[in-house]
């Protein structure tokens, strides 16, 4: 009967639903028109169908034939750095806070004088500390948890992107690191979601786990990635932190190459009600995106302009149904 097949349904995809249909609510249980349930199964089909082993070959394809692996290799010396330093379970958060801090005092880029990486040491930019003690006991609780069960109720200064890249670093089996932006971007691309998903908040978070966990099972089952980089990262075998990170990078690979890339290498905006838009890069092919995501900001970095305070704002206002001024902001 209906509600025999419902509750069949629902503890199939309870989680997938939950996430998907309503941001707002739990929905574990529920009784829903079959119109709705219809329109989930057209996403699950469409995102099962999505030719991801196509964006993989492409993937290794760049990694063998430019700098993409050396250029991504201090992300993963961070996360091993990390997993050998901080155990949760002989250390007390004072004592975890302090190595977290020294983790920033260390080179990671080969051939670099440059301490701690930028996605790290960024949550300092309107704070005192990049990360607190009140993330710390976040930490605790969380890695402790399935990344599927209610957020801890426990304070954190944190946003949530860095909390996840934290997190796989302690159980990488359950968290995989990941930025807003791929989130809305590459991995949005790979598994060909709807519309309408968490962008935001612990919502996001938890519906990113949702879909990292599914690329890495995928990655896990070819060659290609492991011995990829069982050679890259000198593993005879791969890690739990290996494939976390793995996961990661081919998700930021599509985010800044492959879903980037268009007919005509080129972006047309249409004139929506005479609003008038800026298209913004933020750092080279945008890596400071999430960054300013995250923090609501956005910055012109280009020199050639000077002082912004000498110009004004009637050189913007001719009216036009294409924006033809783009403006790199390049991140050093």
């Amino acid at each position: 009967n209906t509600y025999d097949l419902n509750q069949k349904l629902n503890n199939q995809y309870a989680d997938d639903w939950k996430i998907i249909n309503d941001n707002d609510h739990e929905h574990r249980f529920f009784s829903t028109p079959w119109n709705h349930w219809m329109k989930f199964f057209d996403w699950k089909n469409k995102s099962s169908q999505s030719d991801i082993s196509s964006a993989l070959e492409k993937y290794i394809d760049h990694c063998n034939n430019s700098d993409w692996l050396k250029d991504e290799k201090y992300k993963f010396n961070l996360a091993q750095w990390v997993s050998d330093h901080i155990d949760f379970d002989s250390q007390t958060d004072k004592e975890i806070l302090g190595l977290a801090r020294e983790s920033q005092e260390q080179n990671y880029i080969d051939d670099s004088n440059i301490k701690g990486v930028n996605f790290i040491l960024s949550e300092k930019r309107f704070k005192d500390e990049f990360i607190t003690i009140d993330d710390i006991a976040f930490l605790r609780e969380l890695i402790n948890q399935s990344y599927d069960e209610d957020e801890p109720d426990v304070r954190h200064d944190m946003t949530y992107p860095k909390i996840a890249a934290w997190a796989s670093c302690f159980n990488p089996s359950a968290y995989k690191p990941y930025a807003s932006s791929e989130l809305a971007i590459g991995i949005k691309y790979l598994l060909n979601l709807p519309k309408t998903f968490p962008k935001k908040g612990y919502k996001a978070l938890q519906f990113s786990q949702s879909c990292l966990h599914q690329v890495e099972d995928f990655l896990r089952t070819q060659d290609g990635v492991s011995n990829l980089f069982k050679e890259f990262l000198n593993h005879g075998e791969l890690t739990e932190l290996d494939w976390a990170w793995i996961a990661e990078d081919f998700s930021l690979f599509v985010t800044r190459v492959l879903a980037m890339e268009n007919k005509d290498n080129e972006i047309i905006i249409e004139d929506m009600n005479d609003k008038k838009y800026w298209l913004i890069a933020p750092g080279p092919s945008a890596v400071k995106w999430d960054e300013f995501y995250e923090q609501g900001i956005i910055g012109i970095g280009w020199d050639q302009l000077e002082d912004l305070n000498q110009y004004k704002t009637s050189i913007y206002n001719k009216k036009s149904k294409k924006v033809d001024l783009f403006i790199d902001y390049y991140y050093m």
